[in-house]
C-alpha cells in the first residue's frame, strides 16, 4: 500500500504525551490533567445539547478552567433556571448570541463598503466577554472606531483593538501524515510544498485548500504518488474558505486513524460521527508532519475572519477557530486538530509566525471539519465503519423528565460514520431533528413516538408506545 511510513492509516487513543502537553499548557500535574480532559468531554456533550435547545436569549457557552464546568450565558433572566437544570453554570449577560452575530455581520459590511475598505486583521465573537472584537493594524483603530460608531448596534457590541502580528500559512493516508506537491514551484526542484493530511474520507482525504490546486499531484515525502487534488476552494471563486480534498491513488487505503506521532495512533471516534465540537475554553491538540505532535492549545474563539496579509494569497480567510498556546510550522498545514476521545475538530491552516514549541503568545488556526465535509459532500471515516447508526440510552419516555400530561423522549448519543440526520415523529403530528422530542397528552391516551437516525449506510429505527405519563414531574 505504498511506503511503510504512509500505510494509509489516519492514527489510536490519547497518549502520555498529550497529558504532558496539557500539563504544560495549564501548569497542572498529571492527575489534574486527566480530570480536566474528562470534564471537557462532559462539557462538550452539554455544549452540543444547549446549542440545539433554543434557550431564549442564549448567548453561547464556554468551558471554565477553574470550576471545570460549562458556563452558559443568556440575556433573558427567565432562562437562567433552564440552564441550571441542564447542568450548566448559568450567567446573565447583556447581549444574546443572535445580537452579537448581527453586529459581526454589520461591521463586516461597514468595513467592506467604506472607502477605502478597512481590512480587519481578525474579527470574531468573544463569547465569555459577550462582545464582538475587531482587530486592525496599528494606526487604523481610530478609523475603525469611527465606522463602529456609525451604527447603534455595532457601537454597543463591538470592541476595536490593534495588533501588528500577521499569522502565516503552515503550508503533508493517515491524518497528520506528510505530503508533497510536485506541481508547485517547478522552477525550484529543491522545494515541493510540504503539507499534511487532516482526516481520511471515503475515496481520499481532506487537507487545506492552499496545499494544492485542482489537478495537482500529491506525493509522499518519498515521491510515491499519493493522489490528485479534486477540488481546492482556495484557488477558486470560493477562496475565502481554505478547503481541499484529494482522491487517493491506487494502492492507498484511507482508514479512520490519525498519526499522533509521539502519542502513537489515534482512532477517529464513532460517537457523533467523530466530529463533536469542543467549546471555547476546552483543549484541542494538533498533529502535522513538520512539528509532529501533540501540540495542544485552548479554544479561544470560533468563526474568526483572519487576515493573513502578505504571507498568504488571498488575504482574508473566513470561519476559522483559534487555539491559544498551540503552535504550527511550515508543512503542518492541512493537518489534524483533535479533541479528547478522537473527535476531529478541523484542518490546520496556520497561525503564529514564531512557530513551535507552543506557549506564550503562540496560537494555531483551523477550519472546522464539519463545514468542509458538508461543502464537498464527503464522508469522514470513523471507527464505526460502513454501517447504520447505533444509539446510546434511548429513553421513550424519559421518566426523569415526564409527568403531569407531558413527556420527553431522548437518546444520549449516536455512533456513526458520515453525515447523520435525526427525525422524531409523534402522535398527533409534530417532528424534531434534535436528540429529543417532547409533547403533551391526556390521561389514558396511548402515545406513539418513532425515531429514525440515518447515515449514508442506512437507518436505525426505534418506536415506542406508552400511556400518557400523569404522575408528578420529578
Amino acid at each position: 500500500m505504498g511506503a511503510p511510513a504512509f500505510a494509509g492509516t489516519l492514527q489510536e487513543s490519547q497518549g502520555r504525551d498529550q497529558l504532558a502537553e496539557v500539563m504544560r499548557l495549564y501548569g497542572i500535574d498529571e492527575s489534574a490533567a486527566i480530570e480536566r480532559l474528562a470534564k471537557e468531554v462532559d462539557a462538550a456533550d452539554l455544549y452540543r445539547k444547549l446549542e440545539e435547545d433554543e434557550v431564549p436569549g442564549y448567548a453561547g457557552s464556554w468551558f471554565d478552567g477553574e470550576s471545570l464546568k460549562l458556563v452558559a450565558a443568556t440575556n433573558d433572566p427567565e432562562s437562567l433556571p433552564l440552564l441550571t437544570k441542564a447542568g450548566a453554570t448559568p450567567k446573565q449577560v447583556e447581549h444574546s448570541l443572535a445580537d452579537l452575530q448581527r453586529a459581526k455581520a454589520s461591521i463586516q459590511d461597514l468595513s467592506r463598503l467604506a472607502y477605502p475598505p478597512l481590512a480587519s486583521k481578525s474579527l470574531y465573537i468573544d463569547i465569555p466577554r459577550n462582545r464582538v472584537v475587531q482587530t486592525v493594524a496599528p494606526g487604523a483603530a481610530a478609523r475603525a472606531r469611527s465606522l463602529v460608531a456609525t451604527s447603534p448596534l455595532t457601537a454597543r457590541l463591538v470592541t476595536v483593538t490593534e495588533d501588528d502580528e500577521t499569522p502565516v500559512l503552515s503550508g503533508d493516508v493517515r491524518g497528520a501524515d506528510g505530503t508533497r506537491n510536485y506541481s508547485f514551484f517547478l522552477t525550484n526542484p529543491e522545494y515541493h510544498w510540504p503539507c499534511s493530511i487532516a482526516a481520511s474520507i471515503v475515496e481520499g482525504y481532506l487537507t487545506a485548500g492552499h496545499c494544492g490546486a485542482t489537478g495537482n499531484e500529491m506525493r509522499t515525502p518519498g515521491n510515491d504518488l499519493l493522489g490528485v487534488v479534486q477540488e481546492s476552494t482556495y484557488f477558486s471563486s470560493n477562496y475565502r474558505f481554505d478547503r481541499g480534498w484529494v482522491d487517493t491513488a491506487s494502492g492507498w487505503t484511507p482508514t479512520p486513524t490519525i498519526n499522533g506521532y509521539s502519542d502513537g495512533t489515534l482512532t477517529v471516534a464513532a460517537k457523533w460521527a467523530g466530529k463533536n465540537e469542543a467549546p471555547v475554553g476546552a483543549t484541542v491538540c494538533r498533529y502535522g508532519q513538520t512539528s509532529g505532535g501533540p501540540h495542544c492549545g485552548t479554544v479561544y474563539a470560533k468563526d474568526l475572519d483572519v487576515d493573513f496579509g502578505p504571507s498568504g494569497y488571498p488575504d482574508v480567510l473566513l470561519g476559522l477557530t483559534q487555539l491559544n498556546g498551540s503552535c504550527t510550522e511550515a508543512g503542518d498545514s492541512g493537518g489534524a486538530h483533535v479533541f479528547t476521545g478522537g473527535q476531529v475538530q478541523g484542518v490546520n491552516i496556520g497561525g503564529s509566525p514564531t512557530g513551535c514549541p507552543g506557549g506564550g503568545s503562540n496560537y494555531a488556526l483551523f477550519l472546522p471539519v464539519t463545514g468542509t465535509l458538508s461543502y464537498f459532500g464527503k464522508t469522514m471515516l470513523t471507527a464505526h465503519g460502513a454501517s447504520i447508526p447505533s444509539l446510546t440510552d434511548h429513553l421513550c419516555p424519559d421518566m426523569g423528565d415526564s409527568g403531569q400530561g407531558t413527556y420527553r423522549c431522548r437518546f444520549l448519543d449516536y455512533n456513526s460514520q458520515g453525515a447523520t440526520s435525526i427525525l422524531w415523529t409523534k402522535t398527533g403530528g409534530g417532528t424534531s431533528v434534535k436528540t429529543w422530542i417532547s409533547g403533551t397528552c391526556v390521561a389514558n391516551q396511548q402515545v406513539t413516538v418513532t425515531l429514525a437516525v440515518t447515515n449514508p449506510y442506512g437507518t436505525k429505527n426505534e418506536s415506542s408506545t406508552f400511556s400518557c405519563p400523569m404522575g408528578p414531574l420529578p
